[in-house]
């Protein structure tokens, strides 16, 4: 009978060994999926920053002059709306 508990312990070590490294994998994974998400996150909101600062300083200005048609204006929002 020892036999046999040491094989059935052996087993019950082998499946607790697998399950862990398995859980450790898991997490290693979900690890790097949320920093991937992350660095686009931030890569974003740096591209929509830059945007703003961009039509803020170079765009806006320009548009309450004369020759700026109303259409162009119109145009101009419905893009920054997509």
């Amino acid at each position: 009978m020892e036999a046999r508990d040491r094989r059935l312990q052996r087993r019950v070590d082998t499946a607790h060994h697998s399950s862990s490294h398995a859980q450790q994998s898991h997490r290693s994974s979900v690890h790097i999926y949320n920093s991937v998400l992350l660095s686009e996150k931030e890569d974003e909101e740096n591209f929509d920053l830059s945007l703003i600062s961009s039509l803020e300083s170079d765009i806006i200005p320009c548009l309450s002059h004369d020759l700026v048609p109303d259409y162009l204006i119109t145009q101009l929002a419905k893009v920054l709306q997509q």
